[in-house]
């Protein structure tokens, strides 16, 4: 019987939206651990656990320690409990009601070989339509014809992981903070020869980008999800660490998302100037990372 065990980070979450996010959850799985890195509303996040008893915790920490920080911080806490998996969410995400029961049905039925990841399609919040593929800047969530695909890479909001293969990678890169921890961490899955598959079905909500901005290209209506100034720094310095330590060459998909998001900041956000000043001062910083 497997153990699985579920993850949640927080940093001053909408807490109506975290509240969707335990509900949905917490009945599906062995156990609930949250991570909080420094919340302003740490205690309204722990008055809305205080009715699950042990299987819901909170692990405290004094400042933002970062995504990947938090991460590995859940799965030493899971595979303290003996956890076989632990699938991971963002503090707004909301799982379907069957989710877990799809991925434990998939592990125990197609018996993939050296399966450590597994994800799905997801539906944005904000968005509110499933097929994504016309954002600028987000990822392709177009849903495959057949019933999985193996991936190269997965975000970490939805993705359940198996322990072992965490412990056989050594957990996540605390140096990368946020953004592109989770491309970081499936690259050494496969580089340890591991697969990663997604099963071609919507499994829960989410959302990308702290703003939307609807856009014409070429005559067609197009969606930007604009990130803050923090976030820019951190594509930039991130991408450039990812090109370098996995010697992707100059045309990779990560200078053309980088490319892509620099473009967007200057056609269609109002504080460009500031943009791209956070992007220039990210890709410098990923010389020294």
């Amino acid at each position: 019987m497997l153990k699985i065990y579920a993850g949640i980070i927080t940093y001053n979450p909408d807490i109506e939206k975290l509240r969707s996010n335990i509900v949905a959850i917490e009945p599906q799985v062995d156990g609930l651990v949250l991570v909080d890195n420094g919340s302003d509303n740490l205690s309204d996040i722990k008055n809305l656990i205080v009715t699950y008893g042990d299987k819901v915790s909170v692990i405290e920490n004094q400042s933002n320690k970062g995504v990947a920080y938090g991460l590995n911080q859940i799965f030493e806490y899971s595979s303290k409990q003996s956890a076989d998996w632990v699938i991971t969410l963002d503090d707004d995400s909301e799982c379907y009601p069957e989710l877990i029961t799809m991925y434990k049905n998939f592990i125990e039925t197609k018996k993939v070989q050296n399966l450590a990841s597994l994800t799905c399609l997801r539906e944005d919040r904000k968005y509110k339509e499933k097929n994504v593929s016309n954002i600028i800047g987000a990822a392709d969530d177009i849903q495959a014809s057949q019933e999985f695909s193996f991936v190269d890479s997965c975000i970490t909001s939805g993705n359940m992981v198996l322990v072992d293969a965490w412990k056989k990678v050594k957990g996540f890169n605390n140096k990368l903070f946020i953004d592109m921890v989770d491309d970081d961490f499936c690259y050494r899955l496969r580089g340890q020869g591991y697969n990663i598959v997604r099963i071609n079905k919507y499994g829960y909500l989410h959302e990308l980008g702290e703003d939307i901005i609807k856009v014409k290209l070429l005559g067609k209506e197009k969606t930007v999800f604009a990130y803050s100034l923090k976030r820019k720094f951190y594509t930039a310095r991130n991408v450039r660490y990812m090109v370098r330590t996995y010697k992707l060459g100059l045309c990779n998909s990560y200078y053309s998302y980088l490319f892509k998001r620099v473009v967007g900041t200057l056609l269609y956000e109002k504080n460009k100037l500031k943009g791209l000043n956070a992007y220039i001062k990210g890709y410098k910083a990923g010389k020294k990372l």
